[in-house]
């Protein structure tokens, strides 16, 4: 199925979703965490381009509170930016449009694939990870660095051993690369699937104080700190759909990860040939 095809199946979904949630939104004050991954050209579903970046960042300055995850996770109200996998072109195109507005962003590195690619099938133009220097070039925007293990790995699919190197390892080498603590872990993939009641024993183990999925919805107050639910910003969201997912009126896509829904969703994923 040809991609714009896949992409406006999508996007006409969050419309008819973004017509309802007016209706069904909430309207007080709330957290909402956004998960970026790629700001570039990557061909994925993932990616967004550093001009619709630029634009969705803009609004934010406008129309929202931006704090830091750490604010996030303890349930202040307002709007967190974290990004995962820490692509090069976080670096070279996020970066400065955070620096521009001045907002707080955590970007979660995978260790053991600094300067490669997380799949051997990914286009090394578009898909190659920071390297050490990058990482602490990026620190010198102050874009705080996380943890996202080793390998990349779906935690939920390995031995208590397995995941445990893949936490703390990650843990350790970040810090002895950076000089300094981390304080958050952001769970491979991250849908409810993808980890286990182990994984936030083990997290916790390992020292971290919070960590994220990518189960989709908002950090209501008190919220379990090891399961911190974010929002997917993607390829398919045009400043409509962003503004929705901010403000509420998509709220009502947290029911495709529950694991039911997490099952639906990566079903729908494959038809369309995206995973």
């Amino acid at each position: 199925m040809p991609s714009v095809i896949k992409n406006g199946i999508k996007r006409s979904l969050k419309g008819t979703l973004r017509t309802v949630g007016y209706v069904t939104r909430t309207h007080h004050p709330t957290t909402r965490i956004l998960t970026y991954h790629s700001i570039g050209q990557r061909r994925h579903e993932m990616n967004v381009t550093p001009e619709n970046f630029r634009s969705q960042m803009a609004w934010l300055a406008q129309h929202a509170n931006v704090i830091s995850l750490r604010d996030a996770a303890e349930g202040k109200p307002g709007v967190a930016i974290t990004f995962d996998d820490g692509y090069q072109d976080n670096l070279l195109n996020a970066a400065p449009v955070l620096k521009e507005f001045g907002f707080p962003a955590i970007v979660f590195i995978v260790a053991g694939k600094t300067g490669s690619v997380i799949a051997p099938n990914d286009d090394p133009q578009t898909s190659v990870l920071m390297t050490w220097d990058e990482v602490r070039a990026l620190e010198g925007f102050g874009v705080e660095i996380g943890a996202h293990g080793m390998t990349h790995r779906r935690l939920s699919e390995l031995s208590e051993d397995e995941q445990g190197a893949e936490i703390l390892e990650s843990k350790r080498i970040i810090e002895a690369e950076l000089g300094h603590p981390i304080r958050c872990f952001a769970y491979p993939y991250g849908s409810t699937l993808d980890y286990t009641e182990l994984t936030f024993s083990l997290t916790r183990k390992a020292g971290f104080r919070y960590a994220v999925s990518n189960r989709y919805g908002i950090v209501p107050v008190g919220a379990f700190p090891w399961e911190l639910r974010r929002i997917w910003i993607d390829a398919t969201d045009s400043l409509a759909s962003f503004k929705a997912k901010v403000d509420g009126r998509l709220d009502m896509l947290s029911v495709l990860d529950s694991p039911a829904g997490s099952r639906w969703r990566k079903r729908f994923n494959t038809l369309l040939g995206l995973r």
